[in-house]
């Protein structure tokens, strides 16, 4: 949603609901269990940033206690653009995690204060971090991706991403505000009368990217806050899932596409993951938390186990943390003692 005081009523309407309380698809099992690649992902609707990185600390000790090794989060409400916030972030990862790569996406606009809605992170942690062949941001903070070797000829993209709601609240500091004043730019920059939506740009964006990974040859896990449940025409996601050859894990692991409610102050399934039809038989458990029962938010988390041997072809290596490691620049001995 766009902040913790916003409420779209056409997206709290359906038939059915759950109890928030409920834990939905599979309970995860808190010590992972050997040889899984487990990725976790929230909507975490802000984090009161400050100087000592707000709710950051305990977003990455949630994440380093569940054992997480992709973390995947959406409307940051942080303007990770400023050089304070980055470094503060990364400063957090390294102190948390003995490896990590973090990838934080923002769009372009500066803010007064360190408050922007929306944006993007995603964050591998530990031993997947060998296995980074590259990562990508969006130019509008709608996504941000890493992708992974599985072998030497495959590879597999782990997209996070955030859709802004459809009728959102009047005002110049929104994410959809923000995203359309750039679209609007970029429009007429290129001499283009047509003016799209950046609901629409989102879709035929995202789209695009993901069908000219998938030419050359890549898996794609796309996760994220979407703001429509994926059987509303209207989202546009529907329509993505199928040029992009995409399934909805959840309706098939629940056996329905619309539950559970995923937003607490509504009640539809706008958070959800769409895989490569490829990855299904990896999958070891999948399910949505309850609400607010690792993190603070009003949108649940879920997750996905993989078999990292499926997705590998091998276990995943046990790295040394960066400060036990033999080798240092500034220390000759340490080098000749390679020879």
């Amino acid at each position: 949603m766009m902040d913790s005081d916003y409420f779209d009523e056409l997206e709290a309407m359906v038939d059915g609901t759950i109890d928030g309380s409920e834990f939905i698809g599979d309970q995860m099992e808190e010590n992972s269990p050997h040889n899984i690649v487990r990725i976790y992902t929230q909507n975490l609707n802000g984090w009161t940033w400050n100087k000592d990185g707000g709710r950051w600390p305990y977003v990455c000790e949630t994440m380093e206690a569940i054992q997480a090794d992709i973390a995947c989060f959406s409307e940051l409400n942080t303007d990770t653009n400023r050089y304070d916030v980055r470094t503060q972030m990364e400063h957090i990862c390294r102190h948390q995690f003995d490896q990590n790569h973090l990838v934080l996406a923002s769009a372009k606009n500066k803010t007064a204060t360190h408050y922007k809605p929306g944006g993007t992170a995603i964050v591998a942690i530990n031993a997947i971090t060998s296995r980074i062949q590259s990562h990508t941001r969006d130019r509008m903070g709608r996504w941000a991706l890493i992708s992974f070797t599985m072998s030497t000829t495959k590879k597999l993209r782990v997209i996070s991403a955030y859709q802004v709601c459809s009728n959102a609240r009047s005002g110049s500091n929104t994410a959809a505000a923000h995203q359309h004043a750039q679209i609007t730019a970029e429009q007429i920059q290129d001499q283009c009368i047509q003016r799209k939506t950046p609901r629409e740009v989102f879709i035929q964006d995202l789209q695009n990217f993901i069908k000219q990974v998938q030419t050359e040859g890549e898996e794609v896990i796309l996760v994220g806050d979407f703001n429509k449940d994926i059987t509303s025409p209207q989202s546009g996601m529907q329509k993505l899932a199928t040029t992009c050859a995409l399934v909805d894990l959840f309706s098939i692991r629940l056996g329905t596409p619309t539950l559970p409610p995923t937003y607490q102050r509504g009640a539809k399934c706008l958070d959800f993951i769409l895989i490569s039809p490829n990855l299904l038989h990896m999958i070891h458990a999948a399910g949505y938390d309850p609400f607010g029962y690792r993190l603070p938010s009003d949108h649940r988390g879920m997750y996905i186990d993989l078999l990292a041997n499926d997705l590998f072809d091998q276990d995943l290596p046990l790295l040394n943390p960066v400060t036990k490691r033999d080798f240092h620049t500034s220390s000759p001995g340490g080098f000749l003692s390679w020879f």
